[in-house]
């Protein structure tokens, strides 16, 4: 099953140990976080799982009192595993574990339930998240078994049920009936105890008659239920609700206690920070659509500029610096069309900035073969740049020296990522190749150029195969940055 259980011999605060589940894909993050634990004095089984199938298996045999997990794997992902945790019970206890986690992403995953977040870059606070989460689970469980063993006793029921702060109604499952309400709810919905107790909940509900039976169908949900919904106050006026549903015997009847809680404010914070993360995603496409506009006019100055000079190496100077720009502009304008502000597909562009450079050279489709051979790959502005930059280079070098005339020529380009992350990219052509004393001839401003870009700024390697006429290699890691956006 991919799982390990095991025992820590250390001590926490109380007898009994907590069992912890992680879901990760990678054994040294597992161990990692296994050491952080120990390291202060958390005592925990512990047992590691990698696909869903394991992960709702895991659930059921190992009944863990926590959950931690990563956000993004190969077969699995931390919303997923969120989703499927909150089914099984929706008060285990949910950590994700990640190493990155934009604002928005973290907005969407406590939304959907998770107790807290951990980067992994920040490992020290997991042992704090871990403790504060065992504290909230055994909380909030034993709160529910008060209230259960409270509601067995009218007595008892009444001292909870009349004094909670809480809206708490006891509905009939049978037919969404209303039997009692507390202060609480005549407060909340601005009727008195004997006109709530006079109407059905489908009236209060803005669910649909046959989905709120269904929800108060507790047998089919072992015995809880929790939906969020809306319920109409006497005014009119609706506002959305969190409601918590369990069984109770009460005088020898079993009904359905509901527990309501009014996030309306809740889910308007939420609904500002999603406008204002909206906002900052369109100020950011601006500045990339400006960006590039700003980029179009040097372009379309240095052109003006060469269109009058009578030296022909200065105008070839102007010639690549256009070039060059408009590498750069492209990944600012694939930014501005595409949905992620921070990454931009490679294949896409690296295929349309060979076109505009082939035709910029004034080379027509029937003269120069282009064959394609690349993968879906994905990477950051901050490599998409300087790697447009290399590409140009080298593409610009083959239009203007690789295809003498009259002959058929081939240009190769070829993009893949390997197993362990790196990109490479091949461009190769069927031309003459390059003469040796030219490789690092200082004079050979494009080749400098290719080669300061992918060895040091991003600590890639280049290589040069003469074989069949040029052949270039570049291979790179995309682990440089991390995604801002």
């Amino acid at each position: 099953m991919g799982s390990e259980v095991t025992g820590m011999e250390v001590e926490m605060e109380g007898s009994n140990e907590l069992k912890i589940l992680f879901v990760e894909d990678m054994a040294a993050d597992y161990e990692l976080a296994l050491h952080e634990l120990e390291k202060n004095s958390i005592n925990c089984m512990h047992m590691r799982v990698e696909n869903s199938e394991d992960f709702e298996k895991a659930l059921k045999e190992f009944s863990p009192d926590i959950v931690i997990s990563d956000y993004s794997m190969p077969q699995f992902n931390g919303m997923e595993a969120l989703k499927i945790s909150k089914e099984y019970d929706k008060l285990l206890p949910f950590i994700i574990l990640t190493g990155t986690l934009n604002e928005e992403t973290a907005v969407d995953c406590m939304k959907a339930g998770a107790n807290d977040y951990v980067l992994k870059g920040h490992m020290g606070r997991l042992s704090f998240a871990v403790k504060e989460a065992a504290k909230y689970n055994e909380t909030m469980r034993k709160k529910l078994k008060a209230e259960s063993d409270l509601l067995e006793s009218d007595l008892r029921y009444r001292s909870m049920f009349e004094n909670n702060y809480a809206v708490m109604l006891l509905v009939d499952s049978a037919d969404a009936s209303i039997i009692d309400s507390n202060p609480a709810a005549s407060a909340y919905y601005g009727y008195t105890r004997s006109e709530i107790t006079s109407k059905n909940l489908s009236e209060i509900s803005c669910l649909d008659k046959k989905t709120l039976m269904e929800r108060l169908n507790l047998s089919e949900t072992g015995n809880k239920n929790h939906y969020l919904s809306k319920h109409r106050l006497v005014s009119g006026t609706e506002r959305d609700v969190e409601v918590f549903l369990s069984p109770v015997v009460f005088k020898g009847r079993m009904l359905v206690h509901a527990i309501v809680y009014d996030v309306t404010e809740r889910n308007r914070a939420l609904a500002d920070l999603q406008s204002s993360l909206n906002e900052k995603k369109d100020l950011i496409k601006e500045i990339y659509h400006r960006t590039k506009n700003n980029m179009q006019v040097i372009i379309s100055m240095l052109e003006l500029q060469a269109l009058i000079l009578d030296d022909n190496k200065l105008e070839e100077v102007f010639r690549n610096m256009e070039y060059r720009i408009s590498a750069m502009a492209l990944v600012h304008e694939k930014l501005f069309q595409g949905r992620n502000l921070s990454m931009i597909n490679l294949k896409d562009y690296l295929t349309e900035l060979v076109d505009n450079i082939m035709t910029g050279y004034g080379i027509k489709k029937d003269q120069v073969i282009i064959k394609h051979q690349m993968d879906e790959v994905d990477v950051l502005i901050d490599t998409a740049i300087p790697c447009g930059l290399v590409v140009n280079e080298l593409v610009s070098n083959a239009a203007k020296h690789a295809f003498l005339p009259g002959m058929k020529g081939i240009l190769e380009i070829a993009l893949s990522r390997g197993a362990d992350g790196a990109v490479k990219i091949i461009i190769s052509d069927n031309g003459p190749g390059i003469k040796s004393e030219e490789m690092y001839n200082p004079c050979t401003m494009g080749l400098q150029i290719v080669r300061n870009i992918a060895e040091y700024q991003m600590k890639g390697i280049i290589k040069y195969s003469p074989d069949h006429g040029t052949g270039w290699e570049l291979i790179f890691n995309d682990n440089m940055y991390e995604q801002r956006v």
